[in-house]
């Protein structure tokens, strides 16, 4: 029972936590940093995938050679 008090104590504190930051408005430097954070790891997860594709391209084109 004890530990269940504990939960239910640290649940009701990370709800507290939880709601000040809810609604918080971002500063338009800070919107605009996580738009571009996005945008850059997109652009590295897409150009990583393209160099995994090119080299299975070079080793169909290597083996039909």
């Amino acid at each position: 029972m004890f530990l269940d008090l504990e939960r239910g104590k640290k649940g009701i504190e990370r709800q507290k936590n939880n709601s000040k930051n809810y609604g918080k408005k971002r500063t338009y430097e800070e919107d605009h940093k996580t738009d571009a954070d996005l945008l850059l790891r997109g652009l590295l997860l897409h150009e990583r995938q393209a160099g995994e594709l090119k080299r299975e391209l070079e080793e169909i084109e290597s083996i039909h050679s």
